[in-house]
């Protein structure tokens, strides 16, 4: 039973039980991929997609899109291809499917880090300090090791981005060898690097809306005579004036026209100019279907009378 739909960037969640969900997108000519996702602690793990159908235009998805409340089930959201066993080191993408189907053999709950401790992670070394910070190692190169700080976040080990380097007279060969002395991570049922952890917060969506709200404000205090022009609005203002000033009944204030005029024409261009890039795009489909019948209908042509010349 379908219970809510919800929107994450360009995203359309819609969510079944307290775990699993679909997602679905809206990629090129009309064309919808469709695949699950579930939450994993403060994460949406989204899965590959699995099929696809025929949707609709993208200036029509974006305006379904924007009735739907945002996401706030969870605070980040990754991609299941992106994160990797502890155990296996292969990526998850099938994963969260089998652990549905049989939650008791697939753990997906860390594990407690209290206490010191080194462990290898792939080329990595994790170490777990007593005050229960945990950081990672890799050789570079050149008796150069890179460190930086890791986070667990709902089961999962990120590895953040390297913070500085440090020199140890040893070859890479004993670092690699020493490296496999230490106990294999398990601390976490899965791993991967921070950078993969994206939050959910509608950064682009919020700055856009900042821009056109103050975009507005500009426009009011402008008019009202509380804020002079810019040099762009009063450039047109004089050009406004200088033309079209005798046309104007008496009492109309031209820098409030031409403001207002800018500002439609600005809308209507916001408006109108993805869907003329949407008919471009579907008339090409059409187009490129059409001469592939007519490369067809030729092909077919020339086969034939070359049979019949055989004969």
């Amino acid at each position: 039973m379908i219970k809510n739909k919800y929107r994450l960037k360009g995203y359309i969640i819609t969510g079944y039980d307290r775990f699993f969900y679909t997602w679905e997108m809206n990629i090129v000519l009309g064309e919808h991929r469709i695949g699950n996702c579930f939450i994993i602690g403060d994460i949406l793990v989204i899965d590959s997609w699995s099929h696809k159908k025929d949707g609709c235009l993208k200036l029509e998805y974006h305006e379904k899109l924007m009735k739907l409340p945002a996401w706030n089930k969870t605070r980040y959201y990754c991609f299941s291809t992106s994160l990797r066993n502890v155990s296996t080191g292969q990526n998850l993408s099938n994963y969260f499917n089998q652990w549905r189907v049989n939650q008791e053999k697939i753990n997906i709950r860390s594990v407690n880090v209290d206490g010191k401790g080194i462990f290898r992670l792939d080329r990595h070394k994790i170490i777990i300090e007593e005050n229960g910070n945990i950081s990672w190692q890799v050789y570079e190169g050149l008796n150069k090791i890179k460190e930086g700080r890791c986070i667990i976040e709902s089961g999962i080990l990120f590895i953040g981005s390297k913070e500085y380097d440090s020199y140890e007279k040893q070859s890479k060969k004993e670092w690699l060898r020493r490296l496999k002395l230490l106990p294999q991570w398990d601390k976490t049922f899965a791993w991967s690097h921070r950078k993969v952890l994206r939050t959910c917060q509608q950064e682009n969506e919020i700055k856009k809306s900042n821009l056109f709200r103050s975009n507005i404000e500009h426009i009011k205090t402008i008019i009202t005579g509380n804020m002079a022009p810019s040099k762009n609005h009063e450039y047109k203002y004089k050009k406004l004036k200088k033309t079209n000033l005798n046309l104007l009944p008496p009492g109309v204030d031209c820098r409030k026209l031409s403001l207002n005029y800018f500002a439609r024409m600005k809308a209507w261009r916001d408006r109108f100019v993805p869907l003329l890039i949407e008919v471009i795009c579907v008339g090409f489909r059409f187009f490129s279907l059409f001469l592939k019948k007519i490369v067809h209908g030729f092909r077919k042509t020339i086969e034939y009378f070359s049979n019949r010349f055989r004969r």
